[in-house]
C-alpha cells in the first residue's frame, strides 16, 4: 500500500515538475522559478530509493561534490535551491523525446 502511495507522488512530482518547468519557460513565469527548484529536489529525493546502488552511489557523489562546490562559492540556501531549477531542461527533454517522436510516425 505505502509503495503504492510513493509511486503515484512521485509520478505527480514528475509530472508536476515537467508542467511547471514549460509553463516557466515558455510563458516566461518567473515567479515558478522557485517552486520548480522545490520539486526536482523533491523529484531526486523520491526517485533516489528506487534506483540501483551503482546509481545511487554515483548521484550522491555527483551531489556531495556540487554541493561542497556550491558552499564553497559563499552561496546561500535560496540560492543553492534555485541551482536544482536547471536540471530540469534534461528532464523535459527525455520526458518530451516521445511526444515529439509521434509526430513523425
Amino acid at each position: 500500500m505505502a509503495d503504492s502511495w510513493i509511486s503515484s507522488l512521485r509520478t505527480w512530482v514528475f509530472s508536476l515538475s515537467i508542467i511547471f518547468f514549460l509553463i516557466y519557460t515558455i510563458g516566461q513565469v518567473e515567479q515558478l522559478d522557485i517552486v520548480i527548484s522545490a520539486l526536482s529536489l523533491l523529484s531526486i529525493l523520491l526517485a533516489l530509493p528506487t534506483v540501483g546502488p551503482v546509481v545511487k552511489g554515483m548521484t550522491l557523489f555527483f551531489l556531495a561534490v556540487g554541493t561542497w562546490l556550491v558552499w564553497n562559492q559563499g552561496t546561500t540556501i535560496y540560492e543553492y535551491i534555485l541551482i536544482y531549477g536547471d536540471m530540469l531542461y534534461l528532464l523535459t527533454l527525455f520526458a518530451m523525446l516521445p511526444v515529439l517522436a509521434l509526430l513523425f510516425e
